[in-house]
């Protein structure tokens, strides 16, 4: 019942019990037509529950930030009594409330469309369900018989900047070492051999090995890490920090992320992709949608800080042709680690979304590292456009 029924709930006792102790007949009447209203009102809601069907539907589980989803809601059923329907719909951008009246032989298609403002992987779907009365008295949840399935997942892409320019040549090393190479899809010499995975091209297929095993093996081989770019992303949480300044950083992340991966790959560069829980390997363009969805799903509240497995990971970046960090903490130690890196042969930057705080020191400079302040998505193609 709602507050509007508690009233008249309250009217109908009141008028009842003035009618019995004064015995005026038009109080009973009074007190009859309401009492008759309240049991017109959750006929209305019960037979509402019980007959409401509910078909929601996300044609499409995947777009861009910034974009629409388009969703819908079909409301079917046979009602003799006027029916008040409230929605909830769990969206990229919150919840959202629909409402609706139905009455006889009914099938209404109600489109929801939602704004996607953040990247990431949502829920989306009617998560809550109510039937009512034309009066608003009553409010009665849907029985769970009737109930829409669980919220679809939306995954929502980083957008995608394409950056000016061509890459420096990389510099490679003169001498071999195991500490400088790494196993790949493609590369210089045949490695070794792993089990097929779907979409790898037909012409790696190892086939000695697949018919001497009765599966189907592809070749891997040896590259250098001198020509690998090394794409660092701190997706730690930071204590204190409001909702929508995470999410905000998360975007900015993600998508610079994405594109150096892909200014990388369309220009024939590797990139590895390296934050707290692991990372992801990309040898080639047809690589990067794999990581493209890697962005977008990635979480950025790991309880790991960054200064926990960043100067480690940092190591094997020596060997790299590019370093790139991104992070919110660009405190001198950071770019302490950041200078250990760069080099006037190996390009470094340093992208964080407070520059401010860092301290622009000569050294770092004088090593090749670049800092790029980049506060928000909207200034990736500025400031990595000026520096690719």
């Amino acid at each position: 019942m709602t507050g509007r029924g508690i009233v008249g709930l309250a009217l109908f006792a009141l008028m009842l019990l003035v009618g019995l102790s004064t015995g005026i007949s038009e109080i009973f009447v009074a007190a009859f037509t309401a009492g008759f209203l309240l049991l017109l009102a959750l006929a209305s809601a019960l037979a509402g529950a019980f007959l409401l069907r509910v078909q929601p539907s996300v044609p499409v589980r995947s777009l861009v930030r910034g974009g629409e989803l388009r969703a819908e809601t079909v409301l079917s059923g046979t009602f003799v009594l006027p029916v008040a329907v409230e929605m909830t719909w769990l969206s990229p951008d919150g919840s959202r409330r629909f409402a609706a009246f139905l009455w006889g032989k009914e099938r209404r298609r109600i489109p929801c469309q939602f704004p996607c403002p953040h990247r990431g992987l949502w829920p989306t779907g009617v998560v809550r369900l109510r039937c009512g009365d034309l009066f608003g008295l009553f409010s009665l949840p849907v029985s769970a018989r009737r109930r829409p399935a669980p919220p679809a997942q939306v995954l929502v892409y980083p957008e995608l900047y394409g950056l000016p320019g061509q890459p420096p040549r990389p510099f490679p090393s003169m001498d071999y070492s195991e500490k400088n190479t790494v196993i790949s899809d493609q590369g210089d010499s045949f490695s070794d051999t792993r089990l097929y995975r779907q979409g790898d091209p037909m012409k790696r297929i190892h086939w000695k090995m697949s018919i001497r095993t009765g599966e189907l093996y592809t070749r891997q081989y040896e590259m250098l890490l001198d020509q690998v770019t090394f794409l660092f992303v701190d997706n730690s949480r930071l204590e204190g920090e409001a909702p929508e300044d995470a999410l905000g950083y998360a975007d900015m992340a993600a998508e610079c992320a994405a594109a150096l991966a892909y200014y990388y790959l369309s220009h024939g560069r590797a990139v590895r992709l390296i934050c707290s829980h692991g990372g992801l390997d990309a040898w080639s363009i047809d690589g990067f949608e794999e990581m493209y969805t890697y962005l977008a799903g990635m979480e950025f509240n790991e309880e790991q800080p960054a200064e926990d497995w960043i100067p480690q990971a940092l190591e094997e970046a020596r060997h790299a042709c590019a370093c790139h960090l991104i992070t919110r903490r660009p405190d001198p130690a950071v770019l302490e680690w950041m200078i250990g890196v760069s080099s006037p042969r190996r390009p470094a930057s340093l992208i964080c979304t407070a520059a401010g705080t860092v301290p622009t020191q000569a050294e770092a400079v004088e090593q090749g590292l670049r800092i790029l302040p980049i506060s928000a998505p909207r200034d990736i193609l500025e400031r990595l456009g000026e520096e690719a």
